[in-house]
């Protein structure tokens, strides 16, 4: 079960993100890069999903295939692991049904930061991007944390870069047992705070980046800001295991070299479905081997269903 979030917890993350704004214009047609994929597990350790659910609450690999991507952005391109026939895999889209919600205003460059001049060119809202055909950048897709796997996900050390004023990539995920590292390509002195699942505030500049030397002990949610340039958020899903993507910027996804079986899978986004007041979007999907099976998660305003 998704873990118990205390009114500590929960009063740091709302202070932290209530800052929420509606879709900026142009938005979709941005070609900044949004996070990658995650590493494939070994298929060889990997132990049997958990037992099935109820035939009639469990969704078949659709007949047709997935609708196109919704938008003509042209993020980076992606690269996923060779697929492996005795796996499955899964892909599609996270689009918005209904109208945008009507969030708080973006706080922007103030006018008396020191490096306003610099930051204001580059500076822009990615907290909802929305394409032009309603698909949704920035959404975890992800296999439930609560899925147990025979061996431990890969470790790496995950990057985040200070970009003109702004984190790179915004929203992305890392698997347990990972460690972070802030970077800069700016020429302004930037500072890294991290709270949340990791603690830290270091000075981050070109020539001295900060690798925190901890890494992620458990599934949780990393808010990294920057105390010298406040509208600054990247957020960072750690997850159990190695079966998630972010969705890019027409909303498109894929998850490959799945053992075959039936699985909880769930949708995150910052403002429309958030993680650590458990408004996540889940699904229970069949992933059968050698077959891709393709579906479009479908988020909406919050306060609809509130």
């Amino acid at each position: 079960m998704l873990r118990h979030v205390t009114i500590t917890r929960f009063a740091l993350v709302a202070a932290a993100l209530t800052w929420n704004v509606a879709c900026s214009p142009g938005a979709a047609d941005d070609p900044r890069a949004v996070a990658g994929a995650a590493p494939a597990a070994n298929p060889a350790d990997a132990a049997n999903p958990a037992d099935a659910a109820n035939p009639a609450d469990v969704e078949k690999p659709a007949a047709k295939p997935a609708e196109k991507p919704a938008d003509g952005a042209q993020p980076t391109k992606k690269v996923y692991p060779e697929p492996d026939p005795e796996m499955g895999h899964i892909e599609g889209l996270v689009i918005l049904v209904g109208d945008a919600p009507k969030l708080d205003p973006f706080p922007g460059v103030p006018a008396d930061n020191k490096d306003h001049t610099f930051c204001i060119a580059h500076v822009r809202d990615e907290r909802l991007l929305v394409g032009a055909k309603g698909g949704i950048a920035n959404a975890v897709v992800t296999i439930s944390e609560k899925q147990k796997f025979r061996t431990r996900p890969e470790k790496t050390v995950h990057v985040i870069d200070n970009q003109g004023c702004t984190y790179v990539p915004h929203v992305s995920a890392m698997t347990v047992g990972s460690k972070v590292k802030v970077t800069s390509s700016d020429d302004v002195l930037h500072n890294a705070m991290g709270v949340l699942a990791m603690s830290f505030n270091q000075a981050v500049t070109k020539e001295k980046p900060y690798e925190h030397p901890v890494a992620a002990r458990k599934p949780d949610l990393l808010l990294v800001q920057c105390s010298f340039h406040t509208w600054m958020r990247a957020l960072v899903h750690i997850l159990p295991h190695e079966f998630f993507d972010v969705t890019a910027p027409d909303g498109s996804f894929k998850i490959v070299n799945i053992p075959p079986g039936i699985y909880e899978f769930e949708v995150r986004h910052e403002t429309l479905a958030p993680y650590l007041v458990k408004k996540q979007v889940t699904r229970k999907i069949e992933i059968r081997k050698g077959e891709t099976t393709k579906v479009t998660f479908e988020l909406e305003d919050p306060k609809l269903g509130a």
